[in-house]
């Protein structure tokens, strides 16, 4: 973001002013903090009309496998149709893993040595990923899991997908409630032949919690 915004000679008032957001919130974009994606949204598309009245592209000043590309990728990819294989191999992935309760078949869907970074933390390897998806299945059953919609670029594919599931064991220090909650997040993957070497997603965990916990619903 910063690199877009350096490009187009604005300060970060001069971006703040232009979406119609804070500096401070364009300040927690730039240091690629957690913001609701509807406003990485609007950002980006004041970034691109800017850019394309240079006759430029976004897609020059952003890194196919950094945090910032995960944050704009509708911007730089194009929606997926009925036709992307790699779009399937993720509905598979999660309906195997998540629906289906099959944690110990992610060998199947990821390179062994994969990077897979969720919650600002790096964990490399399937065994990390199973203890993750392990302890998600562990806290919630059953789990509902479908996307809602998806984006690609060359081996690419970002995916915005949503959760409804039920609190059935301990979570974050939070026991069993019971309550059904609905939760939304996005992920961008990287395949290399047919399996995944590299992912990224985001959740609402905040919003997870105040459902959990009684409090108002917010829901990104």
């Amino acid at each position: 973001m910063t690199q877009l915004r350096h490009r187009l000679g604005w300060t970060q008032e001069e971006v703040a002013s232009k979406s119609g957001y804070s500096v401070r919130l364009i300040r927690k974009i730039e240091k690629q903090k957690n913001v609701r994606p509807q406003t990485l949204r609007d950002v980006v598309q004041c970034y691109s009309k800017a850019l394309q009245d240079h006759s430029l592209e976004t897609a020059q000043f952003i890194h196919p496998t950094a945090n910032t590309y995960h944050q704009i990728a509708p911007q730089v990819m194009q929606p997926v149709g009925g036709n992307c294989p790699f779009e399937s191999r993720i509905r598979d992935y999660y309906d195997t893993i998540f629906n289906q309760r099959q944690p110990e078949r992610v060998s199947e869907f990821a390179a062994h040595n994969i990077r897979f970074t969720s919650d600002g933390e790096l964990r490399v390897g399937i065994e990390a990923i199973q203890h993750r998806a392990k302890a998600i299945l562990n806290a919630f059953d059953p789990i509902e899991f479908s996307i809602n919609q998806s984006f690609s670029r060359d081996r690419i594919v970002a995916s915005y997908w949503s959760v409804h599931m039920k609190h059935a064991g301990s979570f974050l220090e939070i026991p069993a409630t019971g309550k059904w909650v609905k939760v939304r997040g996005s992920s961008v993957v990287r395949f290399e032949g047919n399996l995944v070497v590299e992912a990224e997603d985001q959740f609402d965990v905040g919003g997870l919690l105040r459902q959990l916990q009684g409090q108002q619903q917010i829901i990104i």
